[in-house]
């Protein structure tokens, strides 16, 4: 036959309370990970709102960041035609101060010329005056008859005979 074991009171009893310790860590662990499980989620939850917040507000700011770019460009091209018109208009404020000054001095010449002219003028009229008065007493001079003696034939240079109304007398200086 068999011989009986013997249980001893102790050896129950050191297993009872080991494995009661160790299902008291294990009620324990499982606790406390249900717990930080709990607060795991809490926290993932507002981490996933302030995530999705974050998002919408990024979005936000690229279609703010988007307008304002728009915005820059317009005000770009605007400016570059504001700067296209102000040379365009300075190169015709020059072109027509430079075609003022032209026109003056062209002004200043006429001027002179008009003035010139004046003078010459009245320089004219005065000889013309004086032509007239010296015609007008060389036609009162000359309606007087001067009287020749002879046959009518004159010599006026000595060899010479001449005949006729008028006479002719030529130098050539060749």
């Amino acid at each position: 036959m068999k011989k009986k074991r013997t249980v001893t009171p102790f050896s129950l009893a050191f297993l009872d309370i080991m494995f009661c310790g160790f299902g008291a860590v294990v009620l324990l662990v499982i606790i406390l990970n249900g717990e930080v499980l709990q607060k795991r989620e809490i926290k993932s939850e507002d981490l996933r709102g302030e995530l999705s917040r974050a998002m919408i507000e990024e979005q936000l700011a690229f279609e703010k960041l988007s307008r304002i770019r728009k915005q820059v460009e317009g005000v770009k091209l605007t400016t570059e035609k504001i700067k296209t018109a102000i040379v365009s208009d300075a190169e015709e404020q020059e072109k027509a101060e430079y075609e003022r000054r032209i026109l003056r001095r062209k002004l200043a010449t006429l001027e002179k010329k008009r003035v010139a002219l004046e003078a010459e003028k009245a320089a004219l009229q005065s000889s013309t005056r004086i032509l007239q008065s010296r015609n007008n007493d060389k036609l009162q001079n000359g309606s007087r008859k001067i009287g020749f003696t002879g046959d009518g034939k004159r010599q006026y240079l000595t060899g010479l005979k001449l005949g006729g109304e008028r006479t002719l007398i030529l130098v050539d200086r060749s």
